[in-house]
C-alpha cells in the first residue's frame, strides 16, 4: 500500500478511534455518530458505516447529511440501487448541498450513464464551485464518455484549486494521450509522479510516453523501408501484420503460449510485424522481447476508450483502443499482403486494411464460453433476483457477441480454430471460406517427462484471472475436495498460475491443505512436487492447453468431459474422464493409491502429446496452408 495511503488510513483510524471515545460518553449524539460513519466509510468499512447511519436515522429519517453517508456506505458495497434511493431521498430534503449531487453524480458514473453523472457533478459545481474535487470528478465523468477535450478543461481547473493532488494531474495526462498530445501527456505525468511518487498506477507514464513517441518514429522508417523495397522489387517474402489482444510474450498463459508459436512460425517463413494491446502500459517493455520474433514490434496500451455503442458487445468493446487504431492507420501505407487476427476481439480491426488477405485465428469460440458461463450463473441463481438478473446479462451478452460473430466470421476467407468441434460449430453458422483446424499443442522438445511423485497432492494450472480457470477451481474445492477429503484427508489441493484473482487467494486461506502458487516462475518446478493434475472445468470452448502439459510433464489428470473436449484423448487410456463430483474425487484418490496405474498414463499420455500435440509442427503445417491460400488468392484475383 502507498505511504499516503497507509497514513491516510491511520489518520482516519485515529480519527475513529476518538470518535468512538467520545460516543461511549454520548452513545447517542447524532454528530458523533455519523463522524464515526464517516471514518468508516474512509476505510471502506461499509457495515459499519451502515450501522451508524442507521441510528441516526431511526431518531431522525430526515436527517439529509446522514442519507448522504449512508448513500456513500451502499455505493461502497456495490449495492447502487440503495445508493440511488438514499441520496434521492438527501436531495430532496436538501437540493443545496453540492456534495449530494456529487455522490449522485458517482453513482450515475457505477451505472456508466456518463450523461447523467455529469449533469449531477455539474449541479454540485454550481452550488460549491471552488471545491477542486468536484472539478476532478467531472473530469474523470468527461474522460469515461470519451470528451477528452473538455476532460482537460475541468481536470485543468481542478489542478488550479488543488495543484498537489497526483491524480488530477493522471488523468489529465490520461486525456491528452487520448487527444494525441504526447508532449502535454508527458507533462502532466511528471507532474502527477512528483506528488505521488508513491501510487503505482503514476509510475513510469512519462517513460510510456517517450515509447510511444519512439514508436511512431520506427513505424515511420519502416514504412519507407518497405517503399524502396518496393519500388525497387526487393521484397522476397509475403508481408504479414499479426494483431494480437495482448503479447505473445513471456509464453504462459494458455492464449500466449498458442499465439507465440504462431509468431515464432510465421517469423520463420515472412517478414512480420507484431502490433500488440497491452494489459498495461508498465508492460511496455515486452516490446523488445517481441521485436526477436519479427521485423518490427509495437505495442499500445488500450488506454481511455469512448462510450460502448449499445449494439457492440462487452467483451469487443473491452479490445477498443483508439490509440492503437491510431498505429494501424500509420501503418496503412505498407502493403500487407496477410493480416492475421488473433482471436475475435481483434476482428473491429479488419476494415483498416482492405485490401489484404485475411485471417482469423480463433482461440474459442467466444460466445460459447460466455453462453456456458451464463448458463451456470443460472443454475446456481436459485431464487436470488439479482443473480438471476447477472445470469440474464451474460445470456444477453453471449446473443450480442454471437452476432458479432456471424458478422465477422464471412469477413475472413480463411479461419483457423482449434478442434474439429468449433469447426463444425462455426461451419453451421458460416458456410463462406474456409475454417481450419490448427491443434492446440506443447513444446514437447523443452518439458521433460517428470518422475512419478506420490505425495498426495494434486495441481491445478491456469490463467487465475480467466473466467473458466476462476469456476473451475473454486467448483473443485466446493464441491469435490470435500469427497476427496471424506476418502483421504492428507490429499493437498495446489493452485497455481498467473495473475490470482481475489476469489482464489481467499481459498487458499481456508484450509491450509490449499496452497496458491500466484506466477510461477518455471511451471515444471511445482508440478514436479505434486501427484497429479486436475483439469475441473464447467466452462470453456476449444481445447485445454493445460491439460496437453500436464501430458506432455508425465502428471496423470483427472478432468471432465468438457475439460477434454476436442482432444484425441481416451478415458483410462491418457487421462481419467469423470463428471460427478464423488466419482471425481474417487478417481483422484485411486490414481494417488496407484502408481502402476499412474505409470501408465504418464508413458501414454505423453505419448500422445509427442505424436498429435507438437508446437512446431502444429504452426509449421498451419503457416505453409496460410501462405498456399494467399498465393490461391491472389492468382483468383488476377484472373
Amino acid at each position: 500500500m502507498p505511504v499516503r495511503d497507509r497514513l491516510k488510513r491511520a489518520y482516519y483510524k485515529v480519527t475513529l478511534l476518538l470518535h468512538r471515545a467520545r460516543h461511549q460518553a454520548q452513545p447517542n449524539d447524532p454528530g458523533t455518530l455519523l463522524k464515526m460513519a464517516a471514518a468508516h466509510v474512509e476505510r471502506q468499512e461499509w457495515p459499519q458505516a451502515i450501522a451508524r447511519v442507521d441510528q441516526v436515522l431511526q431518531a431522525d429519517p430526515h436527517e439529509s447529511h446522514a442519507l448522504r453517508i449512508l448513500a456513500q456506505a451502499h455505493l461502497g458495497k456495490g449495492n447502487r440501487t440503495a445508493a440511488l434511493t438514499a441520496i434521492q431521498t438527501s436531495l430532496s430534503l436538501d437540493r443545496n448541498a453540492g456534495w449530494s449531487h456529487h455522490v449522485l453524480g458517482q453513482i450515475h458514473l457505477a451505472n456508466q450513464d456518463y450523461a447523467a453523472a455529469i449533469a449531477a457533478i455539474e449541479t454540485g459545481i454550481a452550488i460549491d464551485p471552488n471545491v477542486s474535487w468536484l472539478h476532478f470528478n467531472l473530469g474523470e465523468a468527461y474522460l469515461l464518455a470519451g470528451d477528452w477535450a473538455k476532460a482537460v478543461t475541468v481536470l485543468q481547473t481542478s489542478i488550479r484549486l488543488n495543484p498537489i493532488f497526483p491524480w488530477a494531474h493522471y488523468y489529465l495526462g490520461n486525456a491528452q494521450l487520448a487527444l494525441g498530445n504526447f508532449a502535454a501527456a508527458q507533462q502532466a505525468y511528471q507532474k502527477a509522479q512528483l506528488f505521488g511518487p508513491d501510487v503505482d498506477h503514476v509510475r513510469g507514464n512519462a517513460a510510456y510516453v517517450d515509447h510511444l513517441q519512439a514508436q511512431g518514429a520506427e513505424i515511420d522508417t519502416y514504412i519507407q523501408q518497405t517503399h524502396a523495397q518496393d519500388t525497387l522489387g526487393l521484397r522476397s517474402r509475403p508481408r504479414v501484420l499479426l494483431i494480437l489482444p495482448g503479447p505473445a510474450y513471456p509464453p504462459r498463459s494458455g492464449g500466449a503460449v498458442r499465439s507465440f508459436y504462431e509468431m515464432k512460425a510465421l517469423h520463420g517463413k515472412v517478414d512480420l510485424v507484431v502490433a500488440s494491446l497491452l494489459y498495461d502500459k508498465a508492460n511496455w517493455r515486452v516490446k523488445d522481447d517481441l521485436a526477436n520474433y519479427a521485423q518490427l514490434a509495437l505495442v499500445m496500451d488500450t488506454g481511455e476508450r469512448p462510450p460502448r455503442d449499445p449494439d457492440q458487445p462487452n467483451s469487443i468493446h473491452r479490445y477498443r483502443s483508439p490509440g492503437f487504431e491510431t498505429i494501424l492507420k500509420q501503418l496503412g501505407p505498407v502493403n500487407f499482403d496477410i493480416v492475421v487476427s488473433d482471436f475475435m476481439f481483434m476482428a473491429q480491426y479488419r476494415d483498416y486494411f482492405p485490401q489484404a488477405f485475411h485471417v482469423l485465428s480463433e482461440h474459442n469460440i467466444e460466445s460459447q464460453i460466455v453462453r456456458r458461463s451464463g448458463t451456470v450463473a443460472k443454475d446456481q441463481a436459485d431464487q436470488d433476483q439479482a443473480d438471476q438478473q447477472a445470469a440474464l446479462a451474460i445470456l444477453q451478452e453471449a446473443d450480442h457477441l454471437a452476432a458479432f460473430e456471424d458478422r465477422m466470421w464471412p469477413q475472413y476467407p480463411l479461419r483457423f480454430v482449434v478442434s474439429e468441434q468449433d469447426r463444425q460449430m462455426l461451419t453451421a453458422r458460416c458456410s463462406i471460406g474456409e475454417t481450419v483446424v490448427v491443434n492446440n499443442g506443447a513444446n514437447t522438445r523443452e518439458i521433460k517427462l517428470l518422475p512419478d511423485n506420490s505425495l498426495p497432492r494434486v495441481l491445478l494450472i491456469g490463467t487465475l484471472n480467466y473466467l473458466p480457470n476462476i469456476d473451475g477451481a473454486i467448483y473443485f474445492a466446493s464441491q469435490i475436495l470435500p469427497h476427496v477429503w471424506r476418502l483421504n484427508p492428507k490429499v493437498e489441493f495446489w493452485i497455481a498460475g498467473a495473475d490470482p484473482v481475489p476469489e482464489l487467494r481467499r481459498l487458499a486461506d481456508h484450509d491450509r491443505r490449499i496452497k496458491l502458487i500466484a506466477n510461477p516462475e518455471v511451471m515444471e518446478d511445482v508440478a514436479a512436487q505434486c501427484c497429479l493434475s486436475v483439469v475441473p472445468l464447467r466452462i470453456g470452448s476449444g481445447t485445454r492447453i493445460k491439460i496437453l502439459q500436464s501430458l506432455a510433464m508425465g502428471l496423470p489428470t483427472v478432468t471432465t468431459t468438457l475439460g477434454c473436449e476436442g482432444l484425441l484423448v481416451e478415458d483410462d487410456k491418457h487421462l481419467m474422464v469423470r463428471d460427478r463430483p464423488d466419482d471425481f474425487a474417487q478417481a483422484i484418490v485411486d490414481l494417488i493409491a496407484d502408481a502402476g496405474k499412474r505409470d501408465r498414463l504418464r508413458q501414454t499420455g505423453r505419448a500422445l502429446v509427442e505424436a498429435e500435440y507438437d508446437w512446431e509442427q502444429i504452426w509449421e503445417s498451419a503457416v505453409n496452408l496460410m501462405l498456399d491460400r494467399y498465393a490461391k488468392h491472389q492468382g483468383d484475383r488476377q484472373m
